[in-house]
């Protein structure tokens, strides 16, 4: 027995041993640490790449070339840093350099992409991202209109880390669904796909008003459509909701409607499902969209008791089926006729469906595609005018 004691006594002493001698031998103090709260790439016209960082740390960085230590909002300061080089790699390095601690990617929460360097090509920067330790694969990816780094050293007046204000509205978003929400993973697939997926990101602009609330500063600007990796085109609001209702991922937003006796209403909508059908006949596809859309009544203007009129209930149907339908073969027409390429994910369809007749229209599907009839059918649901049958006024 003490023999069995004694070997368990001594497990414990070598345990304790490797845990005092090694368990902090991969630790960084936080002081050390500069945590990157946001990023941005750009493109300059001398050929070399720009990134921006926003910094958290838990002391005060000293000041020098390429530091930003102004205070938003005369609060604590959040810094900025960049780099440049010929490479995203080499343009990280320099600003390591500037920093002199290391950079930790764990709490990153958002990374915009200029213009400049979306025309030039996103797949050498979203393949750096993938490589970046610690870095989480739902880092959601914006474009916006010119420089990225206007948009991190933007000054907030609530909140001095412009990440926080800009993740806040990405929520919001998510939730609603009006726009894209593209996170690093997914675009890193798109790009890696061989089958005419073509990638699209969100656009985040400021806004132009100002001294606004920091939930107006930015705002979500339609969608950006590459070609390959290259931006070719930007898509704006009612575009953007097309898309978005094509790909089921409409959520929750309110939809104001125009009754035929000019009364007004406002719906809720309350989900979307999309599903896409692709007919091949003698080699020539055909596509059928078909959105089941729920949604609720909100307000209603002018006398109306849906009880003994449910005819109304039918009418704000009708209407709202009218308006999501316009809507979507909007967005039809704008990749057939602007930008001229299936962003929709028509071909990624038609690929899952009928993957032997994909592989003969494959090579030419973009050209096809331009003349590929798209049917949509719309069912709008009004489940629910809350507690009133009628207007109370």
């Amino acid at each position: 027995m003490k023999e069995k004691l004694k070997k368990i006594a001594s497990l414990f002493i070598i345990i304790g041993i490797m845990v005092t001698t090694t368990s902090c031998q991969s630790k960084v103090d936080i002081q050390d640490l500069a945590i990157v709260m946001a990023m941005a790439v750009d493109y300059n016209d001398q050929g070399k790449y720009r990134v921006v960082y926003q910094i958290f740390t838990a002391s005060t960085f000293p000041g020098g070339s390429g530091v930003s230590l102004e205070s938003s909002s005369g609060g604590v300061v959040v810094p900025t840093f960049q780099g440049i080089g010929g490479t995203l790699a080499e343009a990280m390095h320099d600003m390591e350099e500037r920093i002199g601690k290391k950079i930790h990617f764990g709490q990153i929460k958002v990374v915009i992409i200029g213009q400049k360097a979306g025309e030039r090509g996103i797949s050498p920067i979203i393949d750096a991202l993938s490589r970046l330790p610690e870095i989480k694969t739902n880092v959601p990816i914006y474009v916006t209109k010119g420089e990225a780094k206007k948009i991190i050293t933007q000054k907030t007046h609530e909140d001095t880390i412009t990440a926080n204000v800009i993740d806040n509205m990405v929520l919001r978003q998510i939730y609603a669904g009006m726009h894209p929400v593209v996170y690093l993973a997914h675009i890193a697939d798109e790009l890696s796909s061989k089958h005419n997926v073509v990638p699209v990101l969100g656009v985040i602009n400021t806004s132009e008003k100002i001294n606004v609330s920091d939930s107006s500063i930015f705002k979500l600007d339609g969608m950006a459509v590459f070609r390959e990796d290259k931006l070719i085109g930007y898509l704006d609001q009612k575009i953007t909701l097309g898309y978005q209702y094509i790909k089921g991922d409409a959520k929750v937003f309110t939809t104001p409607v125009r009754l035929r006796d000019g009364h007004k209403a406002t719906l809720r909508l309350h989900g979307c499902k999309s599903k896409i059908k692709t007919v091949i006949t003698n080699g020539k596809p055909e596509v059928y969209i078909n959105l089941d859309v729920k949604s609720i009544l909100m307000d209603i203007t002018g006398e109306r008791d849906f009880l003994k009129n449910p005819e109304l209930l039918q009418e704000l149907e009708s209407l709202h089926e009218k308006m999501v339908k316009d809507t979507v073969n909007e967005t039809i027409r704008a990749a057939k006729e602007d930008v001229k390429i299936d962003f929709l994910g028509v071909g990624d369809v038609i690929y899952r469906q009928h993957p032997k007749e994909y592989e003969k229209i494959k090579d030419k599907w973009q050209e096809l595609f331009l003349d590929v009839p798209i049917k949509v059918t719309v069912n709008v649901i009004v489940k629910d005018t809350g507690l009133l049958y009628k207007p109370i006024y």
